[in-house]
């Protein structure tokens, strides 16, 4: 009994430095993160609770390049590539110097595709959506034509 005794007044004592106990730390604190994680998901999942979900940078980007895409054709086809209008809404609305070619539309939409944060699901929209505005430009001039032939080439 004074054994027990001593070793446990040894133990307990305030001018033995405690020494933590890792695994128990470690334990706890993985439980108050799956406790958090578990809260989260709930509030996640319920549909009045529901936050809004932040923009997926991926999906901005990807948004840009269609828009971009979808300002140049509408430039060349419908007001001639020459219409000072159309294309000084499309060179504020992009911020570039001057109107993009086809050449550097596919050169975007190869980076595009080569990012390994970008889905398939991504390059299959993007594809779907300029093929169908590019079906209404088929009488359009060389680049277009060029334009086209990849939409098609990389949408099967």
């Amino acid at each position: 009994m004074v054994a027990v005794s001593c070793r446990f007044f040894l133990q307990r004592h305030p001018c033995r430095p405690s020494v933590p106990n890792v695994k128990k730390d470690q334990l706890r604190r993985l439980k108050a993160a799956q406790k958090r994680r578990a809260k989260r998901q709930v509030a996640d999942d319920h549909p009045i609770a529901a936050r809004p979900s932040q923009a997926d940078p991926v999906e901005q980007a990807y948004g840009r390049l269609v828009e971009a895409v979808l300002g140049w054709a509408e430039t060349v086809s419908r007001r001639g590539r020459h219409d000072v209008s159309a294309a000084s809404r499309c060179y504020l609305k992009f911020s570039e110097p001057r109107e993009p070619t086809a050449a550097e539309l596919l050169q975007r939409i190869d980076a595009l595709s080569s990012s390994k944060d970008v889905t398939e699901r991504h390059l299959r929209v993007a594809v779907q959506r300029l093929l169908d505005l590019a079906s209404e430009y088929e009488s359009a001039e060389q680049n277009d034509a060029a334009l086209l032939d990849y939409l098609r080439m990389i949408s099967q």
